[in-house]
């Protein structure tokens, strides 16, 4: 028998009381800042509309440290734990304190119910949630000892996720370091433009597509600009569809096994290579497909050039600035490609896929490890948290 389950036996074998945030911490509501208010320079951080990102730095705290907020606009239903003194702003509620609630074991309690709040927001001028909302969400309420030790474990979990984030971040530091120094090429390489050894397409004369058209099931793919994914492929469950008419409306486009799709309107530079297709698949004008005209480069290799710091500095500063940002396909044509022996540039992909790998891939690596520790923690902490109710 664990701890917790000897720790529930003993003190509340009958079931546990739940009771409202309204009836045991209460809740209170941030007071809003002007931008004139704060500075880089002041001690306590500013959160409003996000739990992730602060508003800035103020000179003055409204709430103390360990404190959870509910995030009412913007980042709706967004739960936090702040282990500091800070201002919370009127975009967010944050919680009190009782004698009966530890404030670690309120925040888990509700860190598992983001999406409930989220759906609670009221929608008409700026969206939010009220007050009530989370004011009679009930949370359970058991002996202070069994609230410390589902703490306690919930800790761990936590820290061992945290750690392996910050492994992660070392490592794809190292990453950019090691490509930044196995992609940088002098003159003693050959180069050519990109558009003398590689067909550089994107969709052209199709009229723009009517929202109709933007179907969610068929048996042709439309990968657009949200469907790349952080590990270099292309997230074909979130693809819409077209009809047949709309696929044969330009070959060049028709998506092929190695080609390499990269997005030049919007958000520049997302660099995807096709491994596999369980449906035809072609592309939205917001994106450019790549394939080897002569045996000059090995497409792997492109992949990482498309994603070097060379070319996305390049690309920024050729794209036009407005609105939108956009990359024209003569442009991408002009790029220096660099182009060392074959040999080599399968040296230099396989030692970057194994780092791309490691830092992006979510089903083997670091992020995969984190995802599944992340899973187990829900999981556990779900079970955790889940009482009888005493009668």
């Amino acid at each position: 028998m664990s701890r917790l389950e000897e720790l529930i036996q003993r003190l509340c074998p009958d079931g546990v009381p739940y009771k409202t945030i309204k009836e045991t911490i209460g809740l209170h509501r941030g007071s809003r800042l002007t931008k004139n208010q704060l500075s880089d320079e002041f001690e306590y951080e500013v959160f409003h509309g996000s739990k992730d990102t602060i508003l800035g730095r103020y000179s003055d705290f409204n709430a103390p440290a360990n404190t959870t907020i509910i995030v009412n606009t913007g980042g709706i239903g967004g739960v936090k734990y702040i282990d500091r003194n800070f201002w919370c702003s009127d975009g967010s509620f944050w919680l009190g304190k009782s004698k009966e609630l530890d404030d670690k074991f309120v925040y888990y309690c509700l860190s598992g119910y983001e999406n409930y709040f989220a759906s609670k927001k009221r929608v008409g001028g700026v969206p939010t949630i009220d007050r009530t909302v989370v004011e009679e969400f009930k949370i359970p309420v058991p002996p202070m000892e069994v609230q410390l030790e589902i703490v306690r474990i919930l800790d761990k979990f936590t820290e061992l996720t945290a750690e392996l984030t910050a492994e992660l971040t070392a490592r794809k530091k190292q990453y950019e370091y090691y490509k930044a120094n196995l992609l940088t090429f002098g003159d003693n390489v050959r180069y050519k433009k990109l558009g003398e050894i590689a067909s550089v397409k994107g969709r052209v004369g199709w009229q723009r597509l009517t929202k109709s058209e933007y179907r969610t099931k068929g048996d042709y793919y439309l990968v657009t600009g949200t469907d790349f994914m952080n590990d270099g492929t292309i997230n074909f469950a979130n693809c819409f569809y077209v009809d047949e008419f709309r696929y044969n409306q330009d070959e060049n486009i028709q998506l092929k096994i190695n080609d390499i799709v990269l997005t030049k309107d919007g958000t520049i530079g997302k660099v995807a290579m096709i491994h596999a297709l369980d449906k035809p698949a072609t592309l939205n004008s917001h994106l450019v497909v790549f394939r080897p005209l002569n045996g000059d480069f090995l497409p792997r290799f492109l992949y990482h050039i498309l994603k070097s710091s060379t070319f996305m500095s390049y690309a920024m500063s050729k794209c036009s600035q407005g609105t939108i940002k956009g990359l024209p396909q003569s442009i991408i044509a002009q790029f220096n490609m660099p182009l060392p022996s074959l040999n080599e540039q399968q040296k230099i992909a396989d030692l970057l896929d194994k780092f791309d790998i490691y830092c992006n891939n979510l089903t083997i690596g670091l992020p995969a490890e984190i995802k599944a520790r992340q899973q187990q923690y829900e999981y556990y902490r779900d079970k955790l948290l889940t009482f009888k109710e005493a009668k």
